[in-house]
C-alpha cells in the first residue's frame, strides 16, 4: 500500500503543470479508504505538493490506509467506499465544488461512521472574489453536515510566532482536554501558512451565521479545541466581507483547528476544522520544519487522522457485559459455598 501512495504521489509531482493524473480509485480495499481531494485547485500552490504530500500520503499508507487521490471531482461513486475525505484549501472561483459535489458529500456523510477534515485559508488575495470562494465552499460543505465550527474570513498574522514572516503563522499550544490527549502528544509547534482562525455556531441548527461564538470562551457541546495560535497572533482582514466575530488587529491565542465528535443520526461521524491546510496549499500543516524553524506538524496530522478514524472506539456488547456478569456472579457464589462448606468442616 505504501508503495502505491508514493507512486501516485511521484505521478502528482511529474506531471507539474501539465496536470494531475485522473482519479485513482479503490477496488475493493480492505484496508480503510481516505480520499484526498485535488480536484479543486490545491495543486496551484505548488511547494506545499512537492516536499510535503509525498510523505504524508507514504505515511497514511503504512499506517494501513488505502490512499485515494480525487483529481476529476467528487461523486458517489468515488465517496462510496471512503472511511474518509480530507478537504484542502480552495483556490480560485472557478475551482468551486458543483452542487452535484456538495450534495454527494452531504448523502456521504449521512451514511454514518464517517470521518470528513474541511481546511480553510485566509482572505488575503489579490483577487477578492477569488479568495472569498475558498471559504464560501467549506462553509457550505460544513453547512451541510451539521458542522458547529467555521472558518472566519480573515488572516492570521504574527511578528514573533511564524516561520520568517508574518503570514507564516504557528500554531504553538495544545488543549490540555484529556479527551485529545493522544491528538496533541509531542506536539509544540504547527505552521499555519496564510491561514486564519475558527469560531462556532451555538445553535440548534448549526450555520456560518447563526448564534456565532468565540471559540476560546464559549464551550459547544461535543467540540473540543485542539490547537491555538500564539497570544501574540493577530488579525488582518485584507478583504470583504468583515469578520464574523473578530476584529482588525485584534490579538490573543485564537483556536487553529477543532474535533467535533458524535455527529449525525447515529452519533458516529467527525468533523476536523482547520484554519489551514494539511496537504497542499504553498507549506501545509504537514510539514516539520520551515525557514529553519523545527515544527511537529507531521506528528499533529497523522495522530489527528488516527483519532478520526478510529473514532467511536470499539465498545463491548451489552450481551457480553450480561454474560460477563452471570460469570462473576457465578464464580463468587461457587466461592462462597466453599467456604461454608471448610466452616462447617
Amino acid at each position: 500500500m505504501r508503495n502505491r501512495a508514493l507512486l501516485i504521489a511521484t505521478c502528482i509531482f511529474l506531471t507539474g503543470a501539465a496536470g494531475l493524473p485522473e482519479t485513482v480509485i479503490a477496488q475493493d480495499s480492505p484496508a480503510p479508504i481516505i480520499i484526498i481531494d485535488y480536484s479543486h485547485g490545491q495543486d496551484q500552490n505548488v511547494q506545499g505538493r512537492y516536499y510535503h504530500d509525498p510523505n504524508f500520503f507514504g505515511n497514511l499508507s503504512e499506517m494501513g490506509y488505502e490512499v485515494v487521490i480525487a483529481t476529476g471531482g467528487l461523486n458517489s461513486s468515488l465517496l462510496e467506499p471512503a472511511k474518509c475525505m480530507i478537504l484542502g484549501s480552495i483556490y480560485g472561483e472557478d475551482n468551486g465544488f458543483d452542487e452535484q459535489e456538495f450534495n454527494a458529500i452531504q448523502e456521504w456523510f449521512q451514511q454514518g461512521g464517517k470521518f470528513i477534515w474541511v481546511a480553510y485559508d485566509s482572505d488575503y488575495s489579490d483577487d477578492p472574489e477569488g479568495c472569498h470562494f475558498i471559504n464560501t465552499n467549506m462553509s457550505t460543505v460544513l453547512e451541510s453536515i451539521g458542522s458547529k465550527v467555521y472558518g472566519e474570513d480573515a488572516h492570521i498574522a504574527d511578528d514573533i510566532m511564524s516561520c520568517g514572516a508574518t503570514y507564516r503563522a504557528i500554531a504553538n499550544t495544545t488543549s490540555d482536554d484529556p479527551f485529545v490527549a493522544r491528538v496533541v502528544e509531542g506536539v509544540d509547534q504547527v505552521l499555519m501558512h496564510g491561514a486564519t482562525m475558527l469560531y462556532g455556531s451555538n445553535s440548534s441548527t448549526p450555520s456560518r451565521y447563526e448564534s456565532p461564538v468565540l471559540l476560546e470562551t464559549v464551550t459547544i457541546p461535543s467540540v473540543h479545541n485542539i490547537l491555538f495560535y500564539s497570544p501574540t497572533a493577530y488579525v488582518e482582514d485584507w478583504n470583504p466581507p468583515p469578520p464574523i466575530l473578530y476584529e482588525q488587529a485584534q490579538t490573543g491565542s485564537f483556536v487553529a483547528a477543532t474535533i467535533q465528535v458524535n455527529v449525525g443520526i447515529d452519533g458516529d461521524n467527525v468533523i476536523v476544522v482547520s484554519g489551514g491546510a494539511p496537504y497542499g496549499s504553498y507549506c501545509p500543516m504537514y510539514a516539520d520544519s520551515y525557514y529553519d524553524v523545527p515544527l511537529t506538524g507531521s506528528r499533529f496530522v497523522l495522530q489527528l487522522v488516527e483519532f478520526g478514524m478510529s473514532y467511536p472506539p470499539p465498545t463491548i456488547e451489552p450481551v457480553l457485559l450480561i454474560i460477563g456478569g452471570v460469570a462473576v456472579t457465578a464464580v463468587a457464589v461457587v466461592v462462597l459455598l466453599l467456604d461454608r462448606k471448610r466452616v462447617q468442616a
